[in-house]
Parts: C-alpha cells; structure tokens; sequence
C-alpha cells in the first residue's frame, strides 16, 4: 500500500503482471513501456489468464486517484490495463496492441475454465479469466466480470489506443458510470468496446473501425450518452443523431505496426528507456487523422477540450486542454492539425468522382472550396507550371506518369 507517489521512464519486459498496484492511491504513473507478459525470456508460461500490462487492483483491493498516462503494453497474455475494483481513476493517451499474442505471435491458449463454462479446466478453477475463446485477452479491462471483486467507479478513459488485440479493444464490465472520450478501437478479433453490464457511461468522439465481431458497442450496459462517434460497421438504439457510419476514418498508416519490430528503433528487439518517446511518437503518427478524413470536425467538446478553436486566435492563452482546429473537435485520438495551404495549390483526389473541379475542399471534396482539384496526377500536371504546388490525397494511384 501507498499514498503519494509517481513512476515514470520505466520499461517492463517478461513476467506476471508490468505493474500490480492494489492499495495505492493518489499516485502517477507515466511513460512506460510493457510487453510480453504472460511468459519468460525462454518462453515458460507464468500464469497468463491474469498476466496484465498493468493492474491497478487484485481482487477487492483496489486503488484510486490515480493517473496512467502515455503508457503502452503489447504482446500481453490478459489485458493492457486491467482496472479491477479501481475508482476516480484517469487514463489518458494509452497504447495496447497484440493483446493475446505471446512473443511468437502465437495465440495464448486458455490454461482454466472460462467465466461461461467454456474450456473447462481438469483443475475445476471456479471461474477463471480465459484468454482466446474466452475473450478476456482486452485492450483496457475496467472492471471485473463478477462483482464485488470488479466494481468500478468515476473512471474516465481518453485518448487511448487498443488495436490488434485478439478480444475487444476495450471493455467496462461492470463499472458504474465513467467516461470514455476521444478513444480508437481498430482491428481486433472481437468487439471494439463491450458495456457488459455496466450502465451510464459516457461515450463521445470515438472511433471503432474494422474489429472482426462488430464496431458499435456490445452488451448489455445502457449508455447515458453515446454520440459523435465513428462506427465502422453495426449500429444501436442509443446512438446519437451525429454518429458517422460506415466510413473509413482515414488513419495515416495504422496497418503499419505489427510486431515490435515496427517500433523498435534500433533493430534489437527490444525497447530500453530512452525509446518509449521514439515508440509513443510512431503509434500517434500511424493513427493521426488524414486531410479528408471523415473524423475531422465532426466531434464534439469534452472537458478536456480547449473552450474555443485555437482558429479564433486564442491558443495561446488556452492551456492544460486539448486544443482543437476548425469547427468542432476530431473525432479520435489525435486531432488532426491543419498545415498552411499554398496559395493557387493544386490537389489531387481520385475520389472527387469527376475528371477535376475548381471548386475543391480538402476536408468535403468538390462543391464547397475554391481550389483546383484533379481525379488523376497526370490531369494535375498538365496543368501545373513551374512554382505551383501540388498536393495529392493518400491512396493508391495505379496511373502511368509521362
């Protein structure tokens, strides 16, 4: 137990849990890098069905006022984060990916009976907190499936990444109301976010794309207020009027990163402290928002956000708050933040539908700009002079240049 306390700059490598922190409260935690929890340097498993990046409870002993941020767990047996019985606890710009993936990029295996009575263990452990088939192997655990041991309170989870993960990216079981702002959900084996069966929560300017069971929100839970999201795929009653549907929300090069390898600047295959900023920087880069992104300005503002847009000249003397750009905030992780635009710039869009257009908007496409706009590269220089600045959208173009 502890009262006070902070860690940061610390890289985590092989074992049970990165952190287990029952009792304390009151503390920061930030900068850390987890990975490969669950096994040994040698691949011996440890106990995998609890083996969390970091767990801020065990049991019914839990901890509060505590803050995680800029912390990043992959290749983990359990899950990123998992919250227990934690309360008044905020988790902001998090990372968890290859959640389930053991350092082979093998699939962990449930070793005890799963919460459903699936995989039923010869050693009859009552309930057990399986990984694969049971779906425990999650981005961010607040919670517990059986309560009291996982009830939660007044957590709020923002900014935070879970992808890749062979589960959900995110799960609230059972907690009481808490919020979850500005968080990405992409690509994981099961649901990007599951309520369970918690009820209230708060969940704005999320995106949740390309997860293989669905992307809208499974269970139970009844959210107070679920709007200004991006759902991939699947819809639900308690969706707001301003939720954006089955659009690609144009990440810069989330596919990009899949082992350590990706993020690992040196080769060695291995993160050591003075990486984490390199490692913290690659994953915002591959999820930072494209121009013409379909997430840009169609948020809205949460109390983490800057009052006004940093448009109206004031961002400077806004500070401890997101600072946003255009007419609302984004919807996602990272705001996308506007670069100067060349005078007379010529843009190339091979979605604009038409041969070219001289009416162009970067952020909607033809019909509402004042830019030149042409379908192919080739239709951009035939026209571009010497000086002029052209600027092509991101995408294949399977097109010959003469």
């Amino acid at each position: 137990n502890s009262n006070y306390c902070t860690a940061r700059n610390i890289v985590i490598r092989y074992g049970n849990d990165g952190i287990r922190t029952p009792g304390v409260n009151n503390c920061i935690f930030e900068d850390i890098v987890v990975y490969y929890m669950g096994e040994t340097k040698n691949g011996e498993v440890i106990y995998p069905e609890f083996s969390d990046g970091f767990a801020p409870a065990s049991g019914n002993i839990g901890s509060s006022n505590i803050n995680v941020r800029r912390y990043v767990a992959f290749n983990y047996a359990s899950g990123a984060v998992g919250a227990g019985s934690s309360q008044n606890t905020l988790y902001e710009y998090n990372v968890g990916f290859n959640g389930g993936k053991r350092k082979s990029g093998e699939s962990w295996v449930p070793q005890y009976a799963c919460q459903d009575g699936s995989n039923p263990s010869p050693t009859g452990y009552p309930i057990g907190s399986g990984i694969g088939n049971c779906a425990d192997s999650e981005g961010f655990k607040v919670g517990n499936h059986v309560p009291p041991n996982g009830i939660c309170d007044n957590i709020i989870v923002r900014n935070t990444i879970g992808f890749g993960i062979n589960g959900y990216g995110m799960d609230p079981r059972n907690c009481l109301p808490s919020a979850y702002y500005n968080n990405v959900l992409y690509r994981n084996s099961g649901f990007g976010m599951s309520t369970g069966g918690g009820d209230g929560h708060y969940i704005v300017n999320t995106v949740s794309y390309g997860n293989s069971a669905n992307d809208d929100i499974r269970g139970g839970g009844i959210p107070s207020s679920m709007d200004y999201n991006l759902w991939g795929s699947g819809s639900r009653a308690t969706d707001g009027p301003n939720t954006i549907y089955g659009q690609t929300p144009l990440f810069t090069a989330p596919d990009l990163i899949k082992t350590i390898a990706d993020i690992d600047p040196n080769g060695d295959g291995e993160i050591d402290v003075s990486e984490i900023g390199y490692v913290q920087n690659k994953i915002k880069q591959a999820f930072s928002l494209q121009l013409g992104s379909p997430a840009i300005d169609k948020g809205t503002i949460t109390p983490y956000h800057c009052t006004e847009s940093d448009d109206l000249g004031n961002g400077a003397s806004q500070t401890n708050c997101i600072h946003w750009y255009g007419t609302a905030p984004d919807i996602g992780a990272f705001e996308y933040v506007p670069t100067q635009i060349p005078v007379g710039a010529i843009f190339v869009d091979q979605n604009i539908g038409v041969a070219s257009c001289s009416d162009y908007n970067p952020a909607s496409g033809c019909g509402s700009g004042s830019y030149r706009a042409y379908q192919t590269i080739t239709g951009a220089a035939g026209v571009a002079v010497f000086g002029e600045t052209v600027l092509i959208r991101g995408g294949v173009y399977n097109q010959r240049l003469q």
